[in-house]
C-alpha cells in the first residue's frame, strides 16, 4: 500500500546506556509500489531519532489524584505535565499507570516543523501503551527565548501549544499557553492540555 504506519519500539533495543531506556514512537510512511523510499528533510536523508529516557524520571500514575510527570528530578519546577487518574488509554479502552517525560533536541522531532514554526523546547510524553488521555492534560514549559529572535515572552503574553498527530503525520496546534505572572513559565490555558503521547512544544506559527 502506497501509506502504512509504522511502531517504533524503542525499549526492545539493547544497546541503551544503563539506566536508560528507548521511548516509542509511530509513524506513518509512503511508498511507491515496487521502489525503494528514502525519507527526506530539506533534500537530505530523514532519520528517526529515538531520546534516552531514564528509568528514574518514569511516574507511576495514581488511580485516585492526578499525578504531576515532570522532567527529571531537578526540572520538575519548570516542565510538568498533569495526568488525571485512569486518563491515560489505549484504542481499546485499557488504562495504563506510567508516564515519562523525555526533552528533545528539535533538530531530532520525527517530522520536520511545518514552515514558521520553531519551538525553543519539544518533549515526548511517554504512556508505554497507552494511545490518548481521556482529557487534556495541563502542561507548562519553561519560558525560553524564541530560537530565531532571542526575544522572551512577556507575563501576559500568549502562544501555542503544538502537538505531532501521530495518526494524520503532522503537527497540529492545541490552543493557547499563557506566560505566568512571574515571566518564567508558559502555562496552558483552561480545557487546553496535551490529548496523546508523543511530541509536543510552545510556538506561535508564522504562516
Amino acid at each position: 500500500a502506497p501509506e502504512f504506519f509504522a511502531h517504533i519500539v524503542g525499549g526492545t533495543a539493547s544497546n541503551a546506556p544503563d539506566g536508560f531506556t528507548y521511548p516509542n514512537v509511530g509513524k506513518p510512511f509512503y511508498s511507491v509500489p515496487g521502489q525503494s523510499v528514502q525519507l527526506t528533510k530539506d533534500g537530505e536523508p530523514f532519520d528517526i531519532f529515538l531520546p534516552p529516557m531514564a528509568d528514574g524520571d518514569i511516574e507511576t500514575l495514581s488511580n485516585d489524584a492526578p499525578t504531576n510527570v515532570g522532567l527529571g528530578s531537578a526540572g520538575k519546577n519548570s516542565l510538568t505535565s498533569l495526568l488525571a487518574p485512569n486518563s491515560v488509554r489505549d484504542d481499546l479502552g485499557n488504562t495504563f499507570d506510567e508516564a515519562a517525560i523525555i526533552p528533545v533536541p528539535p533538530d531530532r522531532i520525527p517530522e520536520p516543523l511545518p514552515e514558521g514554526l520553531e519551538m525553543p523546547v519539544v518533549v515526548s510524553v511517554q504512556t508505554f501503551g497507552g494511545t490518548r488521555f481521556d482529557s487534556p492534560a495541563p502542561v507548562q514549559f519553561p519560558n525560553l527565548p524564541d530560537p530565531v529572535t532571542g526575544e522572551v515572552l512577556q507575563p501576559g503574553d500568549s502562544t501555542g501549544l503544538w502537538s505531532f498527530n501521530h495518526d494524520a503525520g503532522h503537527w497540529e496546534l492545541q490552543g493557547r499557553m499563557t506566560v505566568s505572572e512571574d515571566g518564567l513559565y508558559l502555562v496552558t490555558d483552561p480545557g487546553v492540555g496535551i490529548r496523546a503521547p508523543g511530541w509536543h512544544g510552545p510556538a506561535n506559527a508564522n504562516s
